[in-house]
């Protein structure tokens, strides 16, 4: 075997095992946040035995991304019998299957210029400058990042076919055979049907190259047959290309928007320094050394201008955004590495003609020390790079929210759910739910109006905005579920959001997970100085929006105490913390000043009456200047030093009825706790809400009771601010007793969705209580 083709199986092997360690560091789940995408159009094509046409996130809005890399992982995955989320597994790999053929595609074409040798040289520099580089940030603050690790199944596809497709049409313009032009016009339609930004370079280059020959006499007969590959490209993928054109063209989208101002400085960064100075040395030498020109001319006129055309025209499209066109710029740039590295060797043939008078050991010791520095430097260039000592957030993201997912998949296939965008995004891409919105900067052209809808979920988990305001922007979207995991949590913090605050409120039900024990692990500090931080939840001072916290029990064993593991900031104030369930008051708790600075553990009494099959638990810090610290809550204290999982999702109740009660009393002297909510005197006024699925409701039932002072005239009630009756004790007998009302709704009053109930407590002397309406 010659050294060559040792040389070869060592960088294929190499190349290989790098993706193989990336996949195996990251337990072999997918990096980059673009992915998921890949995964939920590959799993749409599974699931529908089609291509979709439709967004499979959003499908009010037209599909248009190529199918065909995403019609291949669907075919590999029909055959092997891999579900959605084996999936995750099956896209960590996607790079490792595609080192080895897109390492041999590009130094088949680094062939066409350069000896076998320095061919080699070039399809290291391409795979290592491709495997990563310095995070650009664009102009819409999107963080930009290109990387051969990234199982972007389009890309990885288009890596294999496009220098494949330039092969083909060096062979083409060569020998202008049948067979050459089916080749090079079915390349260039796989690739057409497979990436849509690969496409543009394959349509890109040959245009270039068009205008280039232009300047070069007797060329006409090699540009009708580059016209005639352009134009069976185009036939062969016509069905996708008019799809896209009754599409119409997408709207002025972030994705759209999403572009750097690229400088000198980023193209370094994007090609590394080892590459970028060889190509410029490569460059400079063609300019001044005789010899390297006349080695450079060995080789054939087209394929030097295809090179120059692919260089040219990757040149001007990373700065198109100074003609207008901001799409992906630093895709073009990054792509640049691969023209590059081939550039960077031409000028070796050129070398040995200049040294060709030393011996060929010396001869050997200067190839092998330049070969050495590029290969060296290279690699250093990338490991010094901070961004691979970084962990990939989407690691992260799915450690914590794999059993989170699972569950949407087996019980909420279909429903729209509320999270961050971030969250949002990952979360539909692996299960079969919709979302509100994902991030602009990584939705595909068609979307619109994701800002929009961003602005609408933080309106939804402001604390300032009305409960009302909320549930109605809730029906708009007509969402079913809420989720809040780590991520999401972030996102609230970011933006000043607290969504206990609404999920405390009757409509929203836990359900996943429902465990009688939450260990808090969010932050930690070492407070009693023994060298081992202790994990916990920070509860800010009142009047900030992280003072607050709602923690979902159950409570199977039928305990009749909340144990709380807490601490109270030794530096201020003593609290109080005030911790309702299920919407009552049951206790506020405060520190001596002996036990601030300290971890103390509550054993809180709660009555059997208030307790139901899963407990909402709201923790609210009062204290005006100090935190409160929580490091566990719950009605069994076993497994209270194992973190519990971060992800928490809530049902939406759109509810006809609602039980009434922040207070608990047995008012009736029946011997058994009643729960209510207490209208006190001379006009104290309160709102409930309620859904009507058509608005065609007739009636409100009100169970209802008053105290035995009560006069005769006593609470006013309205639907939507119209008045429509009122309550009035006709019977001193029914004093002290619950009693129920039908109340008469006139027609037109209700409507359909979320309706305001008020009720108005005109008695200037007595209290009223109220613990139950309903639509009938």
């Amino acid at each position: 075997m010659k050294k060559e083709n040792y040389t070869i199986v060592i960088l294929l092997v190499t190349v290989l095992s790098i993706q193989l360690v990336i996949s195996i560091s990251n337990n072999f789940l997918p990096i980059g946040w673009d992915t998921y995408f890949h995964i939920k159009y590959s799993s749409a094509i599974i699931e529908t035995a089609k291509i979709p046409t439709m967004n499979p996130y959003f499908p009010e809005f037209p599909h248009a991304y190529t199918p065909g890399a995403h019609t291949l992982v669907a075919t590999i995955s029909i055959i092997g019998g891999i579900e959605q989320l084996q999936m995750l597994q099956l896209f960590s790999l996607l790079p490792a299957i595609f080192a080895i053929p897109i390492v041999l595609a590009f130094y088949s074409l680094a062939l066409k210029y350069v000896k076998p040798k320095y061919a080699l040289l070039a399809a290291f520099l391409y795979y290592f400058s491709s495997l990563m580089h310095s995070t650009i940030i664009a102009t819409n603050g999107a963080a930009l990042a290109n990387s051969l690790a990234y199982p972007y199944v389009a890309a990885l596809v288009s890596f294999v076919l496009f220098p494949l497709f330039i092969s083909s049409m060096i062979k083409y313009s060569e020998q202008q055979f049948i067979r050459n032009l089916a080749v090079s016009s079915a390349i260039l339609a796989v690739i057409t049907l497979s990436y849509h930004i690969m496409a543009v370079v394959s349509y890109g280059l040959l245009l270039t190259y068009l205008g280039i020959s232009f300047f070069k006499h007797g060329n006409g007969k090699l540009r009708k047959s580059i016209l005639l590959v352009m134009l069976l490209g185009i036939v062969i993928a016509s069905p996708y290309i008019l799809h896209i054109i009754f599409s119409g063209l997408p709207a002025e989208t972030s994705a759209i928007k999403t572009y750097a101002t690229l400088s000198i400085q980023d193209y370094v960064s994007l090609l590394h320094l080892p590459l970028f100075g060889a190509s410029i040395f490569s460059l400079l030498l063609l300019l001044f050394s005789s010899k390297v020109r006349s080695s450079i001319s060995t080789i054939p006129a087209n394929r030097l201008m295809i090179l120059a055309s692919w260089t040219v025209f990757l040149i001007v499209m990373s700065q198109a955004y100074l003609f207008g066109i901001s799409l992906v710029n630093d895709r073009f740039a990054w792509y640049l590495i691969a023209p590059t590295s081939i550039i960077a060797v031409l000028c070796f043939p050129g070398l040995e003609k200049h040294i060709e008078n030393l011996d060929q050991i010396n001869r050997q010791k200067i190839f092998s020390a330049i070969q050495c520095l590029l290969i060296l430097g290279t690699i250093f260039s990338i490991a010094l790079l901070p961004e691979i000592r970084k962990p990939d957030d989407t690691k992260n993201f799915l450690s914590h929210e794999l059993e989170g997912i699972s569950w949407l998949r087996e019980n909420a296939s279909g429903f729209i759910i509320a999270t961050s965008p971030k969250t949002g995004f990952l979360i539909s891409s692996l299960s079969h739910v919709y979302t509100v919105a994902i991030p602009p900067t990584i939705a595909d052209y068609y979307i619109e109006n994701l800002e929009h809808g961003i602005s609408d979920l933080k309106a939804i988990f402001n604390i300032s905005t009305p409960l009302n305001e909320s549930l109605q922007l809730i029906a708009n979207y007509n969402i079913k579920y809420i989720y809040i995991g780590k991520e999401a949590d972030d996102w609230f913090k970011i933006y000043d959001l607290n969504p206990y605050q609404l999920l405390s409120k009757p409509y929203f039900k836990p359900v996943f997970p429902l465990k009688p024990l939450i260990k808090e692990g969010r932050d930690a500090y070492d407070f009693d100085g023994d060298g081992v931080p202790e994990t916990f939840e920070t509860f800010t001072w009142n009047g900030t929006s992280r003072n607050s916290k709602l923690y979902p029990l159950t409570n199977p064993s039928s305990s009749a105490n909340l144990t709380l593991r807490g601490l109270f900031d030794k530096k201020g104030a003593h609290g109080p913390v005030r911790i309702s369930i299920n919407g009552v008051l049951i206790t506020e708790i405060e520190a001596s000043e002996e036990e601030k600075g300290q971890w103390i553990t509550y054993q809180i009494p709660v009555p059997d009456d208030i307790l139901t099959e899963i407990n909402k638990v709201f923790v609210e810090n009062l204290d005006q200047e100090n935190n409160f610290y929580l490091d566990y809550i719950g009605f069994d204290s076993k497994n209270a030093a194992q973190n519990s999982p971060s992800t928490v999702i809530y049902e939406i109740q759109y509810l006809p009825g609602l039980n009434i009660g922040s207070e608990v009393f047995d008012i009736d002297g029946d011997g058994g706790l009643d729960i209510f909510d207490n209208f006190t005197r001379n006009g104290e006024h309160r709102e409930y809400y309620l859904y009507s699925s058509f608005g065609n409701e007739t009636t409100l039932k009100v169970k209802e009771l008053f105290p035995e002072t009560s006069t005769t005239i006593q609470v006013e009630i309205y639907v939507n601010n119209m008045l429509v009756g009122n309550i009035t004790l006709t019977e001193e007998t029914l004093k002290m007793k619950w009693l129920t009302h039908a109340i008469t709704i006139p027609e037109g009053t209700l409507k359909k969705g979320w309706n305001t109930i008020k009720f108005v407590n005109a008695d200037k002397n007595n209290n009223w209580y109220l613990s139950f309406i309903q639509l009938s």
